[in-house]
């Protein structure tokens, strides 16, 4: 493959990494950094950016992917704490968008 095809398929890969986060409630992007990347750019932005500096975006906010062509970068899932999970099974009114999600898909799980 060459530059445009390597370029076309990470796009892809994103989008579909971005549609799962989408229907996971809670669930974030995680702007990562290919461990080749060697020059200071608009990706280390990326990695560095987000609400709290730390490169996790929500799929509605995340970047666009891939920042520039023959960009090695990678968006990986960023779960929902544990901790929240827990929460919401021990009392479903604590995370109304966890309880709305489980009562559409309930009958699929």
């Amino acid at each position: 493959m060459g530059i445009k095809e390597d370029t076309e398929f990470t796009r892809q890969c994103g989008l579909r990494t971005i549609e799962q986060a989408k229907k996971a409630p809670g669930c974030k992007i995680r702007w990562a950094l290919s461990n080749t990347h060697e020059e200071i750019d608009v990706c280390d932005q990326y990695a560095h950016g987000g609400v709290n500096g730390d490169g996790v975006y929500s799929p509605d906010e995340c970047p666009p992917y891939p920042a520039h062509e023959g960009c090695k970068c990678c968006l990986i899932l960023e779960p929902r704490p544990v901790s929240d999970i827990l929460e919401w099974h021990k009392n479903p009114a604590s995370h109304p968008d966890l309880e709305e999600w489980f009562q559409k898909n309930k009958d699929n799980l």
